[in-house]
């Protein structure tokens, strides 16, 4: 049996996957993305501008060359690179296609069982975080009856 545990759902993003996902939602989530660019800065001390991700000839490569963590640094220079997630696939209460389509490639990477974690966003109130728990749960357990791996949802505290 091949299992994965304790991963991240939208830690497993490939930058593939988060160039698609930009691309469609770049230039409403602006705002995050200067907020991106900033933290980025203060951490790499050079400043990437998210636009020019979905916008330059050469965007994807610079996306893969901010986002990828692959040479040694800090936590902050970490977070920096993974701010760029936050920044274009937020956690909504309504809306699952990010983490659908994680768990969909983990199937087709012929796992068993994959153990999804997911965090509760701190600016989700009561009624928020019901929905989003009831919805990703309902998402789960469709795609539990659907694919022959199985998911096992878990909420980091």
């Amino acid at each position: 049996m091949k299992k994965d545990y304790h991963v991240h759902l939208h830690g497993c993003l490939s930058p593939e996957d988060l160039f698609r996902f930009g691309k469609e939602s770049y230039k409403t989530r602006a705002p995050y993305l200067a907020w991106y660019e900033r933290e980025y800065e203060k951490a790499w001390e050079r400043k990437p501008c998210g636009s020019d991700y979905f916008e330059k000839e050469n965007g994807f490569e610079l996306l893969k060359n901010d986002y990828l963590f692959t040479r040694t640094g800090s936590f902050s220079q970490f977070q920096a690179c993974f701010n760029l997630i936050i920044a274009l696939c937020p956690i909504e209460t309504n809306r699952f296609h990010v983490q659908e389509h994680i768990i969909k490639k983990m199937n087709e990477e012929g796992l068993d069982l994959f153990e999804a974690r997911t965090v509760i966003p701190y600016r989700f109130n009561q009624e928020e975080t019901l929905e989003y728990l009831k919805g990703l749960s309902s998402l789960v357990k469709d795609l539990n009856e659907k694919l022959p791996m199985t998911t096992k949802l878990v909420i980091t505290l």
